[in-house]
Formats: structure tokens, C-alpha cells, sequence
């Protein structure tokens, strides 16, 4: 098999020149995915602790560590019993759709509280750019 553009990417290979065949990549965006309700916390313990710590590593990464067990906490325990009791809502299926809805507001909420976090700004483009390409394709 030969590079025959010479661009990296070798003919009848999946592979495009550094052997990841894009695995990484879905890692990354499976980690994204399943810690997009939990982010909202994290970001607001990581800039909490990142003023009360002066801005020390160690400090504003234990905030978001911290964000990610009480969002843990508030969605299986809090959030759940909110639902349950109050939307008399058990399928799982919806009430995870409710959960990414709600982290979504949560978001768009942090856009105005913390608009210089690039975490939030990404998050806020890629739904604004999703938001339009619906209602373009509606």
C-alpha cells in the first residue's frame, strides 16, 4: 500500500498515518457525552475553588472533582426523587432525556455567570449550531 497524495493517508488502510484509526477521538467524545449532565457542577466547583485557592492546580481540580460527586449525588438521588415524586416519571429513558435537558439550561445559565470559561463557550456553540441547524432543517 502506498501514500499517494503523500497526506498521510496510505490507500486501502483505515489507518491515516499515525495509527489511531480515530479511536481516540471517540473516546474523548464518549466521555463527553455521558459527563455533559455532570459538567455544569464541575465547572462551577473548578471556578469557585479556583478564587478561593488563588488559582493553585491542585485546589481548582479538587473543586471540580468535588462538583462532579455532588452532581452525581443531586442527579441519582435529588433530582431523581424530584422527578419521580412530582412528574410521576419512572421510565429511565425519559427521565435521562430530562436530566440532558436540564444540563443544557444549566449551560445556557453558566453562559452569563461565567462567559469566559472556553468549557462553556464550546458547549454553547455546538448547541446554538445544533438549535439552528433544526430549525433550518424543519
Amino acid at each position: 500500500m502506498a501514500d499517494e497524495f503523500i497526506d498521510g493517508y496510505i490507500v486501502g488502510s483505515y489507518t491515516n498515518g499515525n495509527n489511531d484509526n480515530g479511536f481516540g477521538a471517540g473516546i474523548a467524545m464518549g466521555i463527553f457525552i455521558f459527563a455533559y449532565p455532570y459538567l455544569p457542577f464541575m465547572i462551577v466547583g473548578y471556578e469557585w475553588f479556583y478564587t478561593l485557592g488563588g488559582g493553585i492546580n491542585f485546589i481548582k481540580w479538587g473543586g471540580a472533582l468535588l462538583g462532579l460527586i455532588l452532581g452525581l449525588i443531586w442527579y441519582q438521588v435529588v433530582f431523581k426523587r424530584i422527578i419521580e415524586n412530582a412528574l410521576k416519571i419512572t421510565d429511565n429513558l425519559l427521565y435521562w432525556i430530562i436530566v440532558y435537558c436540564f444540563a443544557s439550561l444549566a449551560f445556557w445559565l453558566l453562559g452569563f455567570v461565567y462567559p469566559r470559561n472556553e468549557l462553556v463557550v464550546v458547549v454553547l456553540s455546538i448547541g446554538r449550531s445544533i438549535v439552528a441547524w433544526a430549525l433550518k432543517a424543519s
